[in-house]
């Protein structure tokens, strides 16, 4: 696929007008309802603007995980009554921002409760910044490092892409949603601001790495293609190799006191495969961010 066709096709990580990922590929996941992918019995996905949607229905629990947008929140709803009418018992929070979050507003009516780790909370009502009508709904509930119900064992494990990334393992298939903990085969969206850290995201990755097998299928928030929005631990991998790489490079060019706009003219990272941009200019800011991290900016 051409840079400019993927360009088109992608989703934006923050927002934006995009070509849903469930328009142009309908027949990559087929499913009896549009856009909800079965990937086990009773558990699935939906992938359309923003981060990706898990969910599971089981007789004695209903949850969901993140809710893109408003407007893709209510599409996901109207097909999700069609698997299941009964009441959401958790809606979880994978972190605060918008494209994960801003749905909460249309689910709540439906949810019993809404669960997100303390620092996700935090932040949601410091950053959020309401347009468009969409109203902040923050968690019910909160944990610190662990929280678990019956099947599902959540965990924080540290500083990554945000201050507050929560990692939703369902035990009884072995699938772990990690929110934006890996972009798959795209470059990521890096959040200072949000309580991000380059170094220590790298560290929560081995972290993973070690806390789950070969076996674990993972579901991403972003990936460059919907057959890439799960995978496997070599995924987690490479997400870390990237990093690390990233960091290196911006660590290399700080030493040389290079001037950093002939340095974010590179066309990928050296030491790491290239990726795709899901919005132009996202590895130029990826190293301006890396670089700013390690002059301590």
């Amino acid at each position: 696929m051409k840079r400019s066709e993927f360009l088109r096709a992608s989703a934006l990580i923050l927002g934006g007008t995009i070509i849903p990922f469930r328009r142009i590929n309908s027949n990559i996941f087929p499913d009896e309802i549009p856009g909800l992918t079965e990937i086990a019995p009773g558990t699935g996905m939906y992938a359309e603007r923003g981060g990706t949607i898990m969910w599971q229905i089981r007789d004695e629990m209903i949850t969901v995980i993140d809710s893109q947008f408003p407007d893709t929140a209510q599409n996901f709803l109207n097909g999700f009554r069609k698997k299941s009418d009964k009441e959401i018992d958790y809606l979880f929070n994978t972190h605060h921002h918008r494209d994960h979050v801003s749905g909460n507003e249309v689910l709540r009516p439906h949810v019993k409760v809404i669960l997100s780790h303390e620092n996700c909370a935090r932040m949601q009502k410091e950053t959020f910044n309401p347009d468009g009508g969409v109203k902040l709904v923050t968690a019910d509930e909160t944990y610190s490092k662990e929280w678990v119900k019956e099947n599902i064992h959540i965990y924080y494990l540290g500083k990554a892409h945000t201050g507050g990334d929560s990692i939703i393992h369902y035990t009884d298939i072995d699938t772990a949603h990690l929110g934006d903990l890996v972009f798959n085969k795209v470059y990521p969206f890096i959040d200072p601001k949000g309580g991000g850290s380059i170094k220590e995201w790298i560290e929560t990755l081995e972290r993973i790495e070690k806390k789950f097998g070969k076996s674990t299928r993972f579901v991403f928030g972003h990936a460059a293609s919907p057959a890439d929005l799960t995978g496997d631990i070599q995924s987690v991998k490479e997400m870390r190799g990237y990093l690390s790489a990233l960091l290196d490079y911006a660590k290399m060019i700080h030493k040389q006191g290079r001037v950093l706009a002939d340095a974010s003219a590179v066309l990928y990272i050296p030491g790491a495969a290239e990726r795709k941009e899901m919005r132009a200019g996202a590895l130029k800011l990826n190293i301006e961010t890396a670089y700013k991290e390690v002059a301590g900016e």
